[in-house]
């Protein structure tokens, strides 16, 4: 995926750096983070401050990639034209961050479960909360990966429009079958495909979500266009949308 992306600016209101969720997730990251290292250290309990840790650093990774996809975002369309196809996707600081505040993550919660295996932690039935733990770190960590090789979003091309969602899972509709324009609810784009639909996460890029729906509209049953998306001249139409 290009670097150096084409940015289209259009003028906008300005969005949320979080939406609700994650502004929730943001309160939570500092206060497990401070709760557990106050308890552990009043009351001696050295196995709370590295499970707070591990659980601490697992909602960065989680609440620092959205952050980092929805900054500054708001009016802008950056679009990656490699490949014959239009594609809509992550920043690259988005798709690093939870890959290193996933790895920190694993690291604590592996030191918390070695300590326990040698009894260093006094407590009882704590290995088990900390292997569930440790398991739901190395799924993160692995959607990470699949997302570093093949980041999830939109790629339009000439002939589909294929969805990419987590673990790299990709959905191909042609565009035949958009049968509406797209709409968003709870962070997630959805397209109308025939009597059903495919959905995308908005955080997961980071471009307006907003341009993006006008953009897949400006396409919609209007195959004269589509070859636009392959060559390069969907920049010059990206730049005559409007933000609804």
């Amino acid at each position: 995926m290009q670097n150096d992306r084409p940015v289209i600016e259009i003028t906008s209101p300005p969005e949320a750096p979080l939406p609700g969720s994650s502004m929730i997730g943001a309160v939570l990251f500092p206060a497990f983070a401070i709760i557990g290292l106050a308890l552990g250290l009043i009351y001696s309990m050295p196995w709370l401050i590295t499970s707070s840790l591990a659980i601490s650093l697992a909602l960065l990774a989680v609440v620092g990639g959205t952050f980092l996809n929805r900054r500054d975002r708001a009016g802008k369309l950056r679009l990656d034209l490699a490949g014959g196809a239009t594609r809509i996707a992550p920043a690259p600081a988005a798709r690093l961050f939870p890959l290193v505040a996933g790895g920190l993550a694993l690291l604590v919660i592996l030191v918390d479960i070695a300590l326990r295996m040698m009894d260093y932690f006094a407590d009882e039935n704590g290995l088990t909360f900390s292997l569930m733990v440790g398991l739901v770190i190395v799924w993160g960590l692995v959607d990470s990966w699949y997302g570093w090789k093949n980041p999830p979003g939109l790629k339009l091309t000439p002939k589909q429009v294929i969805s990419i969602g987590n673990m790299g899972k990709e959905t191909a509709v042609p565009w035949s079958q958009v049968s509406g324009a797209p709409t968003m609810g709870r962070g997630r784009i959805t397209i109308p495909i025939g009597k059903g639909e495919t959905q995308v996460g908005a955080n997961q890029m980071d471009s307006d979500p907003r341009l993006v729906m006008a953009l897949i509209d400006s396409y919609r049953g209007r195959p004269a266009r589509q070859g636009e998306l392959g060559d390069g001249r969907v920049l010059q139409r990206a730049k005559s949308l409007k933000v609804r």
